[in-house]
């Protein structure tokens, strides 16, 4: 999948999630220049407490993580995606196309 796919299924997922919502739990955040080097992410609409969902673009799926210190959805990413990259700063978990919707509704949800 290319990377203007990538992004394209980002923003149906984000759209698709808020829509089954009922509401806007989740903003697509990053700047455009951002995304198209391939470094994404979405933010909850609805609480601050939550940290931002980063989103990279890679040929092999979507490495994923919540990084700083306030709350985020590692813990699920950890128990169900393979580890992508860890590092001082940041951890990626692996997720494929077919499961990010899953990731995303789990985090519009995430208290």
């Amino acid at each position: 999948m290319d990377r203007e796919s990538q992004i394209n299924l980002v923003r149906q997922t984000v759209q698709e999630v808020n829509d089954e919502l009922d509401r806007i739990a989740v903003v697509i955040s990053g700047s455009g220049a951002q995304w198209q080097r391939g470094n994404g992410s979405i933010q909850r609409a609805d609480n601050n407490d939550i940290a931002t969902l980063s989103i990279n673009l890679q040929q092999k799926g979507f490495p994923i993580g919540c990084d700083g210190v306030r709350r985020g959805i590692n813990h699920f990413l950890s128990e169900n995606f393979p580890l992508h990259a860890k590092n001082s700063q940041n951890i990626r978990y692996l997720v494929d196309a077919d499961s990010l919707r899953r990731v995303v509704l789990y985090y519009a949800n995430f208290n």
